[in-house]
């Protein structure tokens, strides 16, 4: 796990947010982070890893936004989807030093081993919080597969 840039858990379950994240680039302190339990997305079920995703308050409200467009005409479809998107999440305060406190139920979740490790995968709208080891074996193959596909759009 050394090609991965891994950042260590507290005994209190505090970890500092990347400088380097895009999408959280502007936290302050007293800002919160939307942290949402999820799977991550792969064509092999056993690849479906639990992460964590973050976002800001202003981008969870903007995803929110484009479900209540998306089901406007079908008020049972658009409740149920909503439900659904915001199952479990929660609010996490920034403190001054950019770290988070992550509720042990999320520690759970990640399946955060006893090293404490985890791998931030971050974009330009979240932030995920993996096992180190699920990411590697999440990657895997999925990865190999596009890089054609990477190499098109980084150059």
């Amino acid at each position: 796990m050394s090609a991965l840039l891994l950042h260590r858990l507290s005994p209190k379950n505090q970890v500092t947010l990347p400088r380097d994240a895009r999408s959280l680039a502007d936290l302050r302190e007293g800002d919160v982070v939307c942290a949402m339990p999820r799977k991550a997305l792969h064509e092999d079920p056993a690849r479906r890893f639990p992460v964590v995703t973050l976002v800001t308050l202003p981008e969870l409200r903007a995803r929110e936004d484009k479900l209540r467009a998306r089901y406007a005409g079908d008020e049972i479809t658009r409740f149920r989807k909503l439900q659904v998107f915001n199952e479990g999440i929660r609010q996490l305060a920034v403190d001054a030093q950019r770290r988070i406190v992550l509720p042990a139920h999320f520690v759970a979740h990640v399946g955060i081993a006893d090293d404490r490790d985890l791998y931030f995968s971050c974009s330009n709208d979240t932030i995920q919080l993996w096992n180190p080891t699920h990411y590697l074996a999440w990657k895997g193959e999925a990865v190999e597969g596009a890089d054609s596909d990477l190499d098109a759009l980084m150059f």
